[in-house]
């Protein structure tokens, strides 16, 4: 898989803590149906993930995204596959 992306805007140290402690909470709710990165939602108080997947594991392409308060401050791209 490769990905590309991050945290958006001027966000302190602070919040970028904040949003990568979240994000690895996200990650963990990843399923067996739904392998590539997080859950399609994940909210946690102000903060919401979003993850939309296209394709099958042999191809696949994504996005993910955070929002604090209704404002995006995190986005990354992500795609895979198999390699034969």
């Amino acid at each position: 898989m490769i990905y590309s992306g991050g945290t958006i805007d001027n966000l302190t140290g602070n919040d970028i803590k904040e949003t990568y402690e979240f994000l690895r909470k996200a990650l963990g709710l990843v399923s067996t149906n739904d392998i590539y990165r997080g859950p399609s939602k994940y909210q946690d108080g102000i903060l919401v993930y979003y993850n939309e997947v296209h394709g099958h594991l042999n191809n696949f392409s994504g996005q993910e995204m955070i929002l604090k308060n209704g404002k995006e401050i995190y986005e990354l791209k992500y795609s895979g596959g198999l390699i034969k």
